[in-house]
């Protein structure tokens, strides 16, 4: 049987993305806020010093029987002290978190140089499918959160719907096709 963690390995080009930022600006230390089983770190460890911080212990006890350096906290005080990390990532956390300024705040206090920050777009089965998420975002509503915490955009993107969903989705009037939106900043 395939777990979720099978499926989000497949359908999300993300971690990709954040692995080739990393390498091109040759990020040395990362910071996985909301960092779960520890899928990011499956994928960046071999090439930075990454570490992981979630409010689940189970979810951290899978990443340390990985062998990640994870650690229990709060995305909101972030135990860490200020310019910890050359990167701080928040994957699919902002749309949980009922105060997305702080959050960005967070994260920039604990960043030297970069953050990356994603959410679920506004697509309506992702968006409105998770009981927990408070709001969706569209690029445009994640660059002016960052960029509102006096952050430097380097880059807004976005994952679509793979092709075929797309075309159904036009057929039953839902012309959204970004299912996760991203911003990479710099300080």
């Amino acid at each position: 049987m395939r777990s979720y963690i099978d499926y989000e390995k497949a359908r999300n080009p993300i971690y990709s993305i954040i692995r080739d930022f990393i390498i091109k600006n040759k990020v040395r230390t990362v910071l996985d806020v909301g960092c779960g089983p520890g899928r990011l770190l499956d994928d960046i460890h071999d090439i930075c010093a990454a570490e992981g911080l979630d409010s689940s212990e189970d979810l951290l006890q899978r990443c340390r029987e990985k062998g990640y350096k994870v650690r229990k906290g709060n995305a909101i005080g972030l135990p860490y002290k200020d310019l910890a990390f050359d990167l701080v990532v928040a994957k699919d956390l902002v749309e949980h978190v009922a105060d997305n300024v702080r959050l960005v705040r967070e994260l920039k206090r604990v960043a030297k140089k970069f953050i990356f920050l994603s959410a679920v777009g506004p697509v309506p089965e992702f968006a409105w499918g998770d009981y927990t998420h408070l709001r969706p975002y569209t690029k445009r509503a994640l660059q002016l959160l960052v960029a509102d915490q006096g952050l430097q955009i380097l880059s807004v993107g976005s994952v679509k719907r793979q092709w075929p969903f797309r075309v159904l989705a036009r057929l039953y009037f839902q012309p959204v096709d970004d299912i996760s939106v991203y911003v990479f900043a710099k300080k």
